[in-house]
């Protein structure tokens, strides 16, 4: 939960520019960590998350927070700095994993057949 929260949904950069055309990042020394390269785009004076991608929003930020949570949630060094012997360790990682499991499973009964 705390990796979930806090550093799932509490990360994260997003890029712009400004609206006196400054970027809030080292546009030429920034990497894509997708392509390798520069970053090629980012948010316009006025964009936010939320008016870029409309209802994919939330899905998006709980979707990085999970993600975060189960790569964090599986280093050793972390579980060990949030106080969690190598044991207790396999048991949160164990838990964890099951839970994302069964709630993928649960997710199915919002299926709607007819809207795909």
């Amino acid at each position: 939960t705390g990796l979930h929260e806090l550093l799932g949904h509490g990360s994260g950069k997003l890029f712009e520019r400004k609206a006196d055309g400054t970027f809030n990042f080292d546009k030429e020394n920034t990497m894509d960590i997708l392509t390798g390269g520069k970053v090629a785009s980012w948010f316009e004076p006025g964009q936010i998350f939320t008016s870029v991608f409309r209802k994919l929003a939330g899905p998006i930020e709980e979707c990085r927070a999970f993600a975060v949570a189960c790569v964090l949630g599986c280093d050793e060094d972390i579980l060990r700095k949030m106080g969690h012997d190598a044991v207790c360790g396999q048991r949160v990682k164990f838990v964890a994993w099951l839970k994302m499991i069964s709630g993928g499973i649960c997710g199915f009964s919002n299926y709607d057949v007819i809207k795909k």
